[in-house]
């Protein structure tokens, strides 16, 4: 899942890492003996819940389609105020697929690209990214691990033939007034989402540049409140917004 901007929240609760792809090769230290050497072919996983990296890719999907019945399948919530937060959480995901398919109906997919950032793409690449993950199962239990040491693992749980994620392997021992804290700070972002959509069918961004200056300056207020009013709103280029 590498990467939400101002979907800060998503970052928060489910940072899937960002893994290179491949290793720098080392050269030989005598060319003349140098062997061709053919990189390990990849087996792409299928994207289903009978194995632990088959569930993180629907888990990656659904956040970037906003599917919240599907994440829900793989989400494993067992308290209440995890179910709240997790709402929460859920609600913004699909506010941000509905922020992309508005801007791709207004400005097309090219020009979607400059409020919400190639999503695709980056979706793609985490898809990749899994298939080079590891698993260390233990029954009903199992960890996958990124290739990169310094990268979390995250934790599975196989329930009723099917692996999920627990909910505290994101948010570990939050006390409930920081999981509210947070969950309140998602919920003005999908406010402030909500509100870019009406102004955006209303025809009040003349150009896709205005549409993403008036999106990143809403979800900045949405998270640090009216002070941040006065940030700049430029978005570069190469940033993503919600997705």
């Amino acid at each position: 899942m590498s990467r939400l901007i101002t979907r800060a929240a998503l970052t928060i609760c489910f940072a899937i890492p960002s893994i290179a792809l491949s290793q720098p090769a080392t050269a030989p230290a005598d060319e003349s003996a140098a062997q061709p050497t053919t990189a390990p072919a990849v087996i792409v996983v299928p994207a289903d819940q009978t194995t632990p990296r088959g569930a993180l890719k629907v888990l990656t999907q659904a956040m970037e389609d906003g599917d919240v019945a599907k994440a829900n399948a793989v989400f494993l919530v067992e308290k209440d105020d995890h179910r709240a937060w997790a709402n929460s959480m859920l609600d913004l995901a699909r506010a941000s697929a509905d922020v992309r398919m508005a801007v791709v109906g207004k400005f097309g997919a090219e020009g979607a690209r400059a409020v919400v950032g190639d999503t695709a793409l980056a979706t793609a690449a985490i898809m990749g990214a899994i298939d080079q993950f590891t698993e260390e199962i233990d029954g009903d239990t199992a960890m996958v691990r990124p290739n990169d040491p310094i990268e979390q693992p995250v934790q599975f749980r196989k329930v009723d033939g099917a692996w999920r994620v627990p909910l505290t392997a994101m948010i570990g021992n939050a006390p409930p007034e920081e999981l509210k804290d947070t969950a309140d700070r998602m919920n003005r972002q999908v406010k402030a989402m909500k509100g870019f959509i009406t102004e955006l069918q209303a025809d009040k961004f003349a150009t896709a540049t205005d549409a993403a200056q008036a999106l990143q300056l809403r979800l900045v207020q949405a998270v640090f409140g009216d002070a941040a009013g006065n940030a700049p709103t430029t978005v570069p280029a190469t940033q993503n917004a919600p997705g």
